[in-house]
């Protein structure tokens, strides 16, 4: 399999592999993830309804890309429940938002805490953490140039894997104070066929996204929109899965939070970002290498020295000023297109694993 190619050549060439993947930047500073997603407050000077927000980072004149703050000001209004399916995985490196504080831009600059084989620079002026892209999906392509098509294509075909939401009480305006989001990613269609998306399929939510009761766990009932960005905070621990050729990568983060462009025509462009604990990163090696011969042992060496070499952040916010150890992974994914939906009934994701 192509990915056990990869994390063998990490477990036996990790330096080389490091610096190709960490170096290889030109050192430019990236433009970020694109109109509408930047997080910068409104102009308090000419809108009187700004929220004053600190984007003050470290060192001195560093300004921080952060979600905006909730609205202060909201008109009444009336929108009908949304049910929406994202699809187009971009995993770029400048995607995302900052987590600790810092904008780690270059070789030498401040930092909120150590990783002894070298600290990971974050991807953007506004310091977006985002190792996850800069590093750990960089070593996939280095194996596989095809993984993006394979997850896509996965995405596209049957829905497994792609962020659903469900959006209630949402005004239908750019600002509304207090919105019902409910999150979970699919485990596909119980239609055989390949989906057309032409007419809003039927998309199965995983079932590790509701309790034994049926309840949801990844609903805020307090989120927001502001400037036309959907903001929502998730709980800890929801995994996200990444699935393409029998491959089932499970990133669960904490501290995680989503943002999604919102408006009459529709919802794209959900973000999610957040830390990825190396002690859950290491319990996700079991999923993505299932099997136990020699070469698959190997293979998952090269899985945990990937992941501890993309190891940028602390997996509590509280510890971000503390300069220990970095013991979690900066992840931040986005799905460019949102595509209408019906919600399913749950139950789990089937993957098979590839063994020899």
């Amino acid at each position: 399999m192509w990915f056990r190619r990869l994390l063998l050549a990490t477990a036996v060439l990790s330096g080389c592999t490091d610096a190709l993947i960490v170096y290889e930047r030109d050192g430019g500073v990236d433009a970020g993830p694109g109109p509408g997603v930047d997080g910068g407050p409104r102009d308090a000077a000419t809108d009187g309804c700004a929220v004053p927000q600190d984007l003050t980072g470290i060192p001195e004149g560093c300004v921080l890309d952060r979600p905006p703050p909730r609205p202060r000001c909201v008109e009444p209004g009336e929108h009908g429940a949304i049910e929406v399916a994202f699809v187009d995985a971009d995993f770029s490196a400048s995607v995302g938002y900052d987590l600790d504080g810092h904008c780690t831009t270059s070789v030498g600059a401040p930092t909120s805490c150590t990783n002894s084989r070298g600290n990971v620079l974050d991807s953007t002026a506004g310091g977006t953490d985002n190792a996850f892209g800069l590093i750990l999906i960089e070593g996939l392509e280095v194996a596989a140039p095809s993984f993006r098509d394979d997850f896509e294509r996965t995405l596209r075909e049957s829905g497994t894997g792609a962020p659903m939401l469900r959006i209630e009480g949402w005004n239908g305006l750019p600002d509304d104070d207090v919105v019902a989001v409910t999150l979970a990613v699919a485990a596909g269609t119980s239609d055989p066929r390949p989906l057309d998306w032409e007419t809003p399929p039927t998309l199965d939510p995983a079932e590790g996204f509701f309790n034994s009761s049926g309840v949801p766990l990844a609903r805020d009932l307090d989120a927001y929109v502001s400037g036309g960005l959907l903001v929502a905070d998730l709980p800890d621990g929801i995994p996200f899965e990444l699935i393409a050729e029998g491959v089932r990568l499970m990133v669960a983060v904490r501290d995680a939070r989503f943002v999604a462009q919102i408006d009459d025509t529709g919802v794209r462009d959900f973000v999610v970002f957040g830390r990825w604990p190396l002690s859950d990163a290491r319990e996700a090696v079991d999923t993505l290498v299932p099997c136990m011969t020699p070469t698959d042992i190997i293979a998952r060496m090269g899985a945990i020295a990937l992941f501890e070499r993309s190891a940028d952040v602390r997996a509590s916010a509280s510890e971000d000023l503390s300069d220990l150890e970095c013991n979690a992974v900066s992840v931040a994914m986005r799905f460019r297109e949102g595509r209408p939906i019906r919600w399913g009934e749950a139950r789990p994701i089937e993957v098979m694993p590839m063994c020899d």
